[in-house]
């Protein structure tokens, strides 16, 4: 008699696992009630970094859809890291960006349509347009801007309507240069002769001379790069002032949202 209460316990206990697994079954999962476009915004991935042959801000700023709307960039939507920099990068014609989430207390815009950012093709008027945005923010804006195929390279700092600093060469010239120096600029000990020349070999190398003179060469040549105004003083004046982009491949991060600007 006792075992058969027991059973008859055990068989009624099962009923109810089997009632209740069935009701959440027939539920659904408990994040169901999410949708897509929730789901999307909460996505978690590995970013793409980017940097090289492209522009973009940085905006001390802790919140990307404030950012998005202060800016008015249109048709905002989340996007996988991946297309959404192909697509800045493809589009500058078309005014596409993508504005990464914050990160590090900064949000970062990119896209080949900020070389010429505010309908501005002149450095002049891209300074005067990035201490504009600065003002109107009311907080610490940043421009970089890099192309290796006509060696362009540029950097720019305004802070709530100040410009701090400014610097553009291009095409072997120097085509922008407002501001003191950066604390960053003078530990970098940047080159600023742009038309200074490079090591060269010295005439009339006999074959045995000549290997060592090409290590001594290369190692020279190496040297002056470290200090020369290129695409890699770019990333590192954007590391020293906010966010180098190109180290953000791979780290774990919100998908950024892909619009139109301006």
């Amino acid at each position: 008699q006792l075992f058969h209460s027991r059973f008859r316990v055990a068989v009624t206990l099962v009923s109810i696992i089997f009632a209740s697994t069935a009701a959440a079954c027939s539920r659904g999962p408990a994040n169901a009630g999410t949708t897509t476009k929730e789901q999307a915004m909460n996505v978690t991935e590995p970013a793409v970094g980017f940097g090289y042959k492209t522009s973009w801000l940085a905006i001390k700023a802790t919140d990307s859809d404030d950012v998005i709307k202060r800016l008015g960039i249109r048709q905002a939507q989340s996007t996988a890291w991946r297309e959404g920099i192909d697509v800045a990068y493809a589009n500058g014609e078309q005014h596409r960006v993508y504005v990464l989430p914050a990160i590090d207390g900064w949000v970062l815009v990119t896209g080949s349509a900020l070389f010429s950012i505010g309908g501005a093709h002149h450095e002049d008027k891209i300074a005067e347009f990035v201490t504009s945005l600065s003002a109107s923010l009311g907080t610490v804006v940043q421009y970089f801007a890099t192309h290796r195929g006509s060696d362009a390279h540029c950097w720019i700092l305004a802070e709530n309507g100040r410009l701090v600093r400014a610097y553009a060469v291009g095409d072997d010239d120097v085509l922008l240069e407002r501001g003191e120096l950066t604390a960053a600029e003078r530990e970098l000990k940047i080159n600023f002769d742009i038309h200074q020349e490079g090591p060269s070999l010295p005439p009339n190398l006999s074959p045995a001379d000549r290997p060592a003179a090409l290590q001594q060469w290369r190692s020279a040549h190496t040297e002056r790069e470290k200090y020369q105004v290129n695409e890699k003083m770019v990333m590192k004046i954007a590391s020293k002032w906010s966010v180098n982009p190109t180290t953000l491949d791979g780290r774990p991060l919100p998908r950024g949202k892909l619009g139109i600007y301006p």
